[in-house]
């Protein structure tokens, strides 16, 4: 019953841009979870691309989670220019010292 009234809540009152970000961060933290999860099941091959994998989806969420906490006070003006910049440089970082070490 809590839980119906807060999923209620939060699909009134959320607006459209911060539930794709809330998607996209659900799915990062999944998909760092069945990394994690296919890695102990494997063994320790291809540890340097599991670690890779692990801090690409783990970064890439806490970015997000950042993302979101900044563009509050844009919520009625419309959607933020500098913190949506900030993070696309931050990611655009993340994901070539990812990269990086794969290689």
């Amino acid at each position: 019953m809590l839980i119906a009234q807060l999923w209620g809540s939060y699909k009134e009152s959320t607006p459209a841009y911060f539930k794709g970000i809330d998607c996209f961060t659900v799915f990062c933290f999944t998909a760092a979870a069945l990394t994690l999860g296919y890695q102990l099941s494997i063994g320790k091959q291809y540890f340097s691309t599991f670690l890779a994998a692990l801090f690409a989806t783990v970064g890439m969420g806490t970015l997000l989670i950042n993302l979101r906490m900044q563009s509050k006070p844009y919520i009625n003006v419309g959607p933020p220019r500098r913190p949506f910049v900030e993070f696309i440089i931050a990611a655009v970082l993340l994901l070539a010292t990812c990269f990086h070490f794969l290689g």
